[in-house]
């Protein structure tokens, strides 16, 4: 994210590090510290792996289904003008939930984003009419067995295609009650009248370098890491450890502040199918690059050994002021 703070531009940064700089030696020190200990012996625990569907899918006892895709006019509104903007045009599809668990579901709009065929997200636009009536059916909760149905919109470029939604864990807030379903990251490819997708779904962008507002990042090939047995035996099966270098440079007049979920690694179908080592000390803190200067580092993933990542989306949340897509995908160099 971008922001111009005096006590942050006052800040001083003793080393140069990446968004997500995941320092291997503190990795390795961690995993393999205290061999004694539980913690040491037992496998790297990792969350459930990412869905690709046609149509529908279910997770935790809640089923989406998602059907008639229809391109509308932005309209010439100011409301529309100011906060969609030009060149562009809402696609919308209708969503059908059906909880079929014993827990409470919080249905929400934010729950969607819709993906075009090369990958790009796109959040859900509230300006819609479809929104009027409320979502989905007025319904704010939805009990075990009761289900409800809406049409969700998005904003994409005109020379945009549809390909996908993706459905995430609903409501933050609502989703740590212990009754709450919790759903995991599931993508259902969007599709026709006979049940076919309407287009393909495949990471697509400039390989190795992209930029947006001021900001460029260059990203080199993905790396194998050679681990010492006492850590990769705590790797899962199927699972290896790789990680990319790369630079970001701050060409903006203000500080750049950046995230660990800046740079989420995607696989040859466009599922975030890599997990990102976190113990690094600094993973957890937010980090800062002055204007004008550029910070190199690593990223470094737990990554399906059968379908490694081949792209990286670079989703800086916190630009500010701007319409999404506030993403790029960055292809790896082979």
């Amino acid at each position: 994210m971008i922001a111009v703070s005096p006590a942050v531009q006052n800040r001083t940064l003793d080393s140069r590090k990446m968004v997500v700089r995941a320092l291997l030696s503190a990795v390795l020190s961690l995993l393999s510290a205290g061999s004694s200990t539980a913690f040491a012996r037992d496998p790297i625990q990792l969350g459930p792996a990412p869905e690709l569907s046609v149509g529908s899918t279910t997770g935790d006892g809640v089923t989406l289904t998602v059907s008639d895709l229809r391109q509308e006019e932005i309209g010439d509104s100011a409301l529309t003008r100011e906060f969609v903007g030009a060149g562009k045009v809402f696609q919308v599809v209708h969503v059908t939930m059906r909880n079929r668990s014993r827990k409470t579901y919080y249905p929400s709009p934010l729950d969607f984003v819709m993906l075009d065929s090369d990958a790009n997200r796109y959040k859900w636009w509230p300006v819609h009419r479809s929104m009027t009536a409320g979502f989905p059916d007025g319904k704010e909760v939805l009990e075990p067995g009761e289900s409800a149905s809406a049409d969700v919109s998005f904003a994409l470029p005109r020379s945009k295609t549809p390909a996908a939604i993706e459905w995430g864990t609903p409501s933050l807030i609502e989703a740590n009650a212990p009754t709450a379903a919790a759903i995991g990251t599931r993508v259902v490819l969007i599709p026709d009248k006979a049940g076919h997708p309407v287009s393909s779904l495949r990471p697509h962008g400039p390989t190795g370098v992209t930029s947006q507002l001021g900001v460029t990042v260059r990203l080199g090939k993905a790396q194998v890491v050679a681990l010492p047995a006492s850590v990769g035996s705590r790797v899962p099966p199927g699972f290896i450890v790789e990680t990319i270098a790369g630079t970001m440079e701050n060409q903006t007049n203000g500080t750049l502040e950046v995230h660990t979920e800046d740079f989420i690694a995607l696989d040859s179908r466009a599922l975030p199918s890599a997990y990102l080592l976190r113990k690094d000390p600094l993973a957890m803190d937010n980090l800062y690059i002055k204007a004008g200067k550029t910070l190199s580092g690593n990223l470094t993933y737990i990554v399906p050994s059968s379908d490694p990542p081949i792209a990286i989306r670079w989703t800086p949340v916190g630009f500010i002021g701007h319409d999404p897509p506030s993403n790029k995908i960055i292809m790896l160099p082979h």
